[in-house]
Parts: C-alpha cells; sequence; structure tokens
C-alpha cells in the first residue's frame, strides 16, 4: 500500500479515506437510528448504562463530531449522555453492564466539554459507596472480568492513564493470588472453570493491572510474571499458530477462536502488556512472536466470525494496531491495515450493517454497540485512521496508540 501514514494514525492514503468515509457513514445511519427516537433498537444488547449502550454510542458520536466538525454528532453524543445519566435505578458497577461504562464515556467527553467532570466524581462516588460490592468472594467470573466486574471497574477508573490503586486492585490482587480464586461457575453453564479470555479471565486481569498501576512492587511484579508464564501452559498448536482454549479446563477441539474476547490474539495482547510493564523481555519475545504468526494468517476463518470488536474484524484490528504501536513491529502494524480493509469490505457487502451471528444456524442480526456492533466497529476506524483520541482502548484492557 503506497502513501505517508498520517500524523497519529496507523492507515496509509487511500485506506485513511476510505475508513473515515466508512466511518462516517456508519455513523450517519446509527443517527438516523437515534433521531428517529429507536432507542429500544439500540439497546437491544445491552444496558443504557453499559458502555455496550448510551454511553458507547456517546463515545462514536462524540469522536464523528471531532472528525467532521459536524454539531448534530456532538448534540447527539450530549443527548445519550443524558439517556444514560437520566437511568432510574440502582445500576450494577460494571463496565459494559454499569455505571463504570457511563463513567469511562464522560472522562472522555471532558475534552469537549469540562462540566462532565462532575458525572466523573458522581460516577466514582457512586462506585466508592458500594465498595462492599469488591469485597465478596467471586461469584462467577463476571464479578472480576472486564466486561462485568472488577476490571473493567478499574479500566474505567484509569481511562485517561495509571494511577493509585483503589478497591478493584485490591480485590484482582486477592483473586490471583490463588488459582482456585478464579476456577468459578460459569454464569450460564455452571461449569466450574478457569477461564482464560481476555474479556472473562485471568488475562484481562493482568492486563488491567499493568496498565493501570502508577506502581508495582516487586512481590507484584513476580506474582504477574508467575501468572503470565502460567498461561502459556494452557496453549494449543492450531494452524501452525499458538491458540487457547476458553478455559483450563477444556478439552482439546478443532477449531479456535482468534478474538479480543477468547483466544489468541487477545490473551498475546494482555502477557505483551504485562512483558513491557514488568520488563520481562522474555515474556514480550513469546508475546510477539506469537502475534507474529497470527499476523500471516489474518484471512483464517477464525477471524471472520463478525465486524464488531468483541469477536471479530475491529477486535482483531486494534490488538495488532495496539501492541504494534508500542514494539514498531511491521508485521503487526500490516496485519492491523489489512483487517482495517476486510472490515470496511465486510460492511460494504452488508450495504454497511454490522451482522453479528445468531446461534449455530448461520443467523445474523444487525448490532449497534461499543462491544458488539457499529459504535465500536467506528471509533476502531476513526481512531486507526488517526481521527480519534485512543484512550477508550484502555476500556478493552488495551494500551492506547500514544
Amino acid at each position: 500500500m503506497s502513501g505517508v501514514a498520517t500524523e497519529g494514525g496507523l492507515l496509509y492514503s487511500p485506506l485513511r479515506e476510505r475508513a473515515r468515509r466508512t466511518a462516517i457513514e456508519l455513523g450517519e445511519r446509527l443517527l438516523q437510528l437515534a433521531s428517529a427516537a429507536a432507542d429500544d433498537a439500540l439497546h437491544q444488547w445491552a444496558p443504557a448504562r453499559g458502555l455496550n449502550g448510551s454511553p458507547g454510542y456517546a463515545l462514536a458520536f462524540l469522536e464523528l463530531a471531532r472528525a467532521t466538525g459536524d454539531s448534530r454528532f456532538e448534540a447527539e453524543m450530549h443527548r445519550q449522555l443524558r439517556l444514560a445519566a437520566a437511568v432510574d435505578d440502582d445500576p450494577q458497577l460494571g463496565l459494559y453492564s454499569g455505571i463504570s461504562g457511563l463513567r469511562a464515556s464522560a472522562e472522555i467527553a471532558t475534552a469537549v466539554e469540562p462540566r462532565y467532570v462532575r458525572l466523573v466524581e458522581q460516577c466514582d462516588a457512586f462506585v466508592d459507596a458500594r465498595r462492599d460490592r469488591l469485597t465478596i468472594v467471586p461469584r462467577t467470573f463476571s464479578d472480576f472480568d472486564v466486561i462485568s466486574g472488577w476490571s473493567g471497574v478499574r479500566l474505567a477508573r484509569c481511562v485517561r492513564g495509571a494511577r493509585e490503586p483503589d478497591a478493584a486492585v485490591g480485590a484482582l490482587l486477592w483473586v490471583i493470588e490463588d488459582e482456585s480464586r478464579w476456577r468459578r461457575p460459569h454464569p450460564f453453564t455452571g461449569s466450574v472453570e478457569n477461564d482464560v479470555g481476555l474479556a472473562h479471565g485471568m488475562p484481562g486481569m493482568l492486563a488491567t493491572l499493568a496498565l493501570t498501576l502508577d506502581e508495582i512492587d516487586q512481590k507484584l511484579c513476580d506474582k504477574m510474571r508467575e501468572c503470565a508464564w502460567n498461561l502459556t501452559r494452557y496453549t494449543r498448536a492450531w494452524l501452525g499458530c499458538l491458540a487457547w482454549p476458553v478455559c483450563a479446563q477444556a478439552e482439546p477441539r478443532e477449531w479456535y477462536r482468534t478474538a479480543w474476547c477468547y483466544g489468541a490474539t487477545g490473551v498475546l495482547a494482555s502477557l505483551h502488556a504485562v512483558a513491557r510493564r514488568i520488563g520481562d523481555a522474555e515474556l514480550e519475545a513469546y508475546a510477539l512472536g506469537g502475534l507474529d504468526g497470527w499476523a500471516q494468517r489474518i484471512c483464517s476463518p477464525s477471524f471472520s466470525s463478525d465486524q464488531a470488536i468483541c469477536h471479530g474484524t475491529s477486535g482483531n484490528a486494534l490488538i495488532f494496531a495496539s501492541v504494534a504501536a508500542s514494539s514498531g513491529v511491521a508485521s503487526l502494524q500490516a496485519a492491523a491495515r489489512r483487517l482495517v480493509a476486510e472490515t470496511i469490505a465486510r460492511l460494504e457487502g452488508n450495504g454497511y450493517l454490522c451482522l453479528v451471528p445468531t446461534g449455530d444456524d448461520g443467523g445474523t442480526a444487525q448490532s449497534y454497540g461499543e462491544l458488539t456492533g457499529t459504535a465500536g466497529v467506528i471509533l476502531m476506524l476513526l481512531t486507526l485512521a488517526g481521527d480519534a483520541d485512543s484512550a477508550w482502548m484502555r476500556c478493552h484492557a488495551l494500551h492506547p496508540l500514544g
């Protein structure tokens, strides 16, 4: 691909312009849905306060406004934050399921409206007043994971960077101390397991600590190193690359997911974050080698579930871009660009609809949220094109590009 990379962006022209145009087209369609008072459709996948609901839409509209200067997008950003703030209930604390999603979005939005700092403070006060929810013995991985648990709460509070430990950190430190503490019943299947995906398991907890702690003492450094290397014990050989099952107890299978939520790319991104934070050169080389292997196979069916962040091409593009930004490995940069092009091509083929599988029957449905649909694709495209603040990537336990 010819051209010169734009300042702050990973993409070259003309791919950068194609990504920008696609993001704006998706944004117009999302705005049309929102303007038609179709909030029920927008929120079919997640609670209004979680980042997959109104706060995630607010982030997408915020970055569209900053990229285009279009006041319609900014107005909708404010409306989505008001919707989330006005929900009359006692919400959960989680990032994608509760108040922490609103907190993360509001802090990023202070870049255009400083008065949102008050909303950030209110969200922090709400979480601080419910510290008892951070001291329970975990019942399922939802208590400590990135999506609904303590990892997500911490990532939201540190969306602008590392800071001093808090109650969520204390809870995570307790969990990683003993393998039995994160061996929990799956909330849907009831199977007792050690989840090894970024979204719900040890990789997400480790990446959270690596990305959000301003200081790490030697004892914690040693423990993070031990846990990270333990994750490598669960690898499986697949397609000539490193693969991970969904949990440590899983039986061998013929196919493994390679995505942000589960599988090799998400795990390897977490291992890389830990390696960089604790200065483990051997672990860093392991993570980069594993990702380089997958960078050569990005057309594999394991990348093709959909275009969204959670288990699709956008999430993998963000992973490769994130690790490439801190490592400078050219093959990872190239993989991210190819995944951006693949995402755009699929969206064009779908009539600019983000379609996600509905089951094993081959059916699909439109999805709009930050994690599972259109809003997240918009953020990915604008961020890798250099038109958006990459701080939001911390909400996915990924290091921002800057």
